[in-house]
């Protein structure tokens, strides 16, 4: 995480009592159209689409849950002594 990521988190976990009060101008709420008008502009956008983007949506789906059931795989094909009854485990598994 950058400074600025781990800064605002740090704000974030104090308790509400701890942080500043903030108001709103309701002029530039009722401003926003969705999809017509942008509370950010387009450069900061980009930058943030970019920061942001995991490459999960170029994937085919189930990409990610295959992902998570292979590192299972691996825990227990690593850890058998540690597990009891690892047979009923593989037998939940593959059915």
């Amino acid at each position: 995480m950058s400074a600025d990521s781990r800064d605002i988190l740090r704000y974030i976990d104090q308790p509400l009592s701890a942080r500043k009060p903030v108001g709103y101008q309701q002029e530039f709420l009722t401003a926003y159209h969705p999809n017509q008008t942008w509370y950010l502009p387009e450069p900061l956008r980009r930058q943030l689409h970019k920061m942001g983007d995991t490459g999960q949506t170029r994937l085919p789906a189930g990409t990610y849950g295959r992902t998570i059931f292979d590192r299972l795989l691996i825990d227990l094909s690593w850890a058998p002594s540690h597990l009891e009854g690892l047979l009923d485990i593989q037998r939940m598994l593959w059915g």
